[in-house]
């Protein structure tokens, strides 16, 4: 979030200001990741930035996503040994 409102050269407290936010602090807890963004955040940061719908949420949740992936990939490869040493003729 914070790679893309920089980008289109939109300080912090302006885009507090366009959101209707009193203050910054929020968001900049949305941008380090220190609170997970609402989909109204989100959402507005697409609008006021010009980005295509869903493109941050694409952004954001990407890692989570492949972490996904990894961690089942490392937990079928643990079951495969498993199987290996159960049934070592087989393999």
């Amino acid at each position: 979030m914070r790679a893309a409102r920089e980008a289109a050269g939109i300080s912090l407290r302006e885009m507090a200001r366009q959101m209707g936010y009193h203050s910054h602090t929020t968001l900049s807890a949305y941008e380090c990741g220190a609170v997970m963004p609402t989909d109204e955040a989100v959402t507005a940061y697409e609008q006021i930035l010009s980005l295509d719908p869903g493109t941050l949420t694409v952004i954001w949740f990407a890692p989570a996503s492949l972490e996904a992936v990894m961690s089942a990939n490392r937990y079928l490869v643990y079951q495969f040994s498993v199987l290996q040493n159960r049934f070592p003729r087989t393999f």
